[in-house]
């Protein structure tokens, strides 16, 4: 069996090479500005049997965390969380590529090569289709349709707060009422809400309007 130290620190140097515009974070993250609210980030994450895979999401620093009665913000690279991603829930008719501990070396190389070419060929158009507000909405909307999803935070949550940034009230209730809040509650939300409406208008808010 191969020592995970082994696979993460391979994996770390193929991303770096094939990824030159990330800067690695922490825990496995790497990440990079998409506008001045939200960023692109890719996750090196465990699987069961001894497997791991790369998804790639966005971290939005208009989408709170809400837990033990307090209001977190990710804004910066540091903090940065998977709030809206890619991976095989969100995509049920697309496998995806994984790497086995329990195999060789050489097997192992080989599987990572394989995911690296198929984050090369699928990220850059996914976080380019999420550039703005508009396309975070579309994107959360796409993945609130399917009818399991066990993403935290939800995509109805993602696409909730995303609604309360453009300054959509009546969205923002519409997806907040369409499931249970990721984290948190009512009043939590509603506190949140009233921080991102007075935001205004910027630069992101103009680009997905």
């Amino acid at each position: 069996m191969l020592e995970a130290s082994w696979l993460r620190a391979r994996l770390a140097s193929r991303i770096d090479e094939a990824f030159p515009g990330l800067a690695p974070a922490r825990d496995g993250r790497w990440t990079a500005p998409l506008s001045a609210e939200h960023r692109a980030v890719l996750l090196v994450e465990a699987m069961k049997g001894a497997s791991y895979q790369i998804v790639f999401g966005i971290s939005c620093s208009w989408i709170p965390t809400l837990r033990n009665r307090r209001i977190t913000w990710h804004r910066t690279a540091k903090n940065a969380r998977q709030q809206l991603w890619v991976d095989a829930h969100s995509d049920p008719e697309t496998p995806f590529e994984e790497v086995s501990l329990l195999r060789s070396e050489a097997i192992a190389v080989a599987q990572i090569d394989a995911m690296i070419v198929e984050l090369q060929q699928r990220a850059p158009a996914w976080w380019s289709s999420v550039s703005t507000l508009r396309g975070v909405l579309t994107e959360a909307e796409r993945q609130a349709s399917f009818e399991y999803n066990i993403h935290n935070p939800r995509p109805w949550t993602v696409a909730a707060f995303t609604c309360a940034r453009m300054g959509d009230v009546p969205g923002y209730r519409r997806w907040r009422d369409a499931g249970p809040l990721s984290e948190g509650d009512d009043s939590l939300a509603e506190q949140a809400l009233t921080v991102l409406l007075d935001r205004g208008s910027d630069e992101l808010g103009a680009a997905g309007s």
